[in-house]
């Protein structure tokens, strides 16, 4: 084989590769993201019946159809809360990081293993984005609370813009 074929044999390897590749993300849409974390907190009692908590925490963030928005990346994120007779609540804010680096964040409000998220902003491909939606608690993970960690996954449905 010619050395002219084998160029054209690897650049049809290539473009064949890069027509595999992900497509960019439509401008707007809905998702299903799972999220599944572990971490730590910080418990300070305030009265017999309030506590007060910082709670960090990081783990995994899959869309529930492969190749999502901001699929198979890393999150992190720390809630301020308020422990009390009728559950936790307080707000929160997390920043995940897909394979390329690029970053979107958001807050959210917790209540009761519950509640609304938004979107704050992102770099690279997701900058500029905007949306929100809502969360809820899919499961715990006692055997980490008897460890001394806190753990659990969610599931949060939304939509999203990018401009």
């Amino acid at each position: 084989m010619n050395n002219v074929s084998k160029i054209a044999i690897q650049l049809s390897m290539v473009f064949a590769s890069a027509s595999l590749a992900a497509a960019p993300y439509p401008k707007e849409g809905k998702e299903t993201w799972i999220h599944c974390a572990v971490g730590e907190g910080t418990f300070m009692a305030a009265s017999k019946e309030s506590t007060f908590a910082s709670i960090q925490n990081n783990g995994l963030r899959f869309t529930v159809k492969e190749g999502g928005l901001g699929d198979a990346s890393t999150i992190d994120c720390i809630l301020k809360a308020s422990i009390d007779g009728k559950g936790i609540s307080g707000p929160g804010y997390c920043v995940s990081i897909d394979a390329d680096g690029d970053k979107m964040s958001l807050d959210f409000a917790e209540n009761n293993g519950a509640g609304t998220w938004k979107f704050l902003g992102g770099t690279g491909k997701y900058t500029g984005i905007t949306g929100g939606g809502e969360y809820k608690a899919l499961r715990k993970f006692p055997a980490m609370m008897q460890q001394g960690k806190l753990g659990g996954c969610n599931s949060a449905t939304g939509t999203y813009k990018l401009p």
